[in-house]
């Protein structure tokens, strides 16, 4: 049993200390009021609450977007997200459903004769931004992707994938 220093717990001043340094690293930040006394679970935790509701999956005109969340969840939860589809087992890959779920997001908002306002361009632009990786680690693996114009955008996929591979 004897001395392992990186195995030894903590003692109460030591986890009293790493706290304080947390919360003054918080409140830095602008995270955590100054003020705080300290006491109960929500101040140990920052008040994540706050931070919570500024996500939104139905932004208006007068949100101030700084960046676009992949997220999965029961179709449910996510039916008053502006941008959505119904992920369901299928044979289609996670980076080739990550791909058309993006490209499904863009057009949707975009008809192509005319520009989109610039709110909903901004969106467009935030989905853009969202890296291939960053979608592939929150979708499912082998899926159908269920939404209007789905397969539509499938098959273009497969064209511009069988036009442009070979020459």
């Amino acid at each position: 049993g004897g001395a392992r220093g990186a195995g030894r717990r903590k003692t109460r001043d030591e986890k009293a200390a790493e706290r304080e340094a947390w919360r003054e690293a918080l409140a830095e930040d602008g995270i955590l009021e100054e003020g705080a006394d300290g006491e109960g679970p929500a101040a140990d935790a920052g008040d994540d609450g706050a931070e919570i509701a500024k996500l939104t999956g139905r932004p208006v005109a007068g949100d101030v977007l700084l960046y676009a969340v992949p997220v999965c969840a029961p179709y449910c939860a996510l039916a008053q997200y502006k941008y959505r589809v119904k992920l369901t087992p299928g044979t289609l890959k996670r980076g080739r459903a990550s791909r058309q779920c993006a490209e499904m997001f863009v057009r949707s908002q975009h008809s192509g004769k005319q520009a989109p306002p610039p709110d909903v361009q901004g969106e467009i632009n935030m989905i853009k931004q969202i890296t291939d990786n960053e979608w592939v680690q929150v979708i499912c693996g082998d899926v159908k992707i269920s939404a209007p114009g789905a397969s539509k955008i499938g098959k273009q996929m497969k064209q511009r994938k069988k036009g442009g591979g070979k020459k």
